[in-house]
C-alpha cells in the first residue's frame, strides 16, 4: 500500500475518516483543530467514548502488530461537539 497522507473534516454526527484496509500496516490521526474528537475501530464514533484526541494536536499511531492486528484495518470513525473540524490522517 502507496503511503497516503490526507485530512477528514469531522462531523458533530460519526465521520468515517478511513474505510476499511486489509494492506493497512501503519496509521497515525492528528487533531488539526481547536475541539476534542473521539475515535472509534469497526463502529460509529460516539462524544465521551472510544479514543480521545484532544485539541490542537491530539495524536494516534499504531503499527500493524500482534496486538492491534485486530482493530487497525478496521473502519475508523470519529465525532466532534460541533464539526467541521480537520483530522490529519496518515496511512501506509
Amino acid at each position: 500500500m502507496a503511503l497516503q497522507n490526507t485530512f477528514t473534516t469531522v462531523g458533530n454526527t460519526s465521520t468515517q475518516v478511513l474505510a476499511k484496509g486489509s494492506e493497512r500496516r501503519r496509521c497515525a490521526l492528528v487533531n488539526d483543530s481547536d475541539e476534542t474528537m473521539y475515535v472509534s475501530f469497526g463502529e460509529a464514533a460516539v462524544i465521551g467514548s472510544g479514543l480521545r484526541l484532544n485539541r490542537n494536536g491530539g495524536s494516534w499511531s499504531e503499527e500493524y502488530d500482534d496486538v492491534s492486528k485486530e482493530y487497525i484495518k478496521l473502519d475508523i470513525y470519529a465525532i466532534t461537539a460541533s464539526g467541521g473540524k480537520n483530522l490529519c490522517v496518515f496511512e501506509n
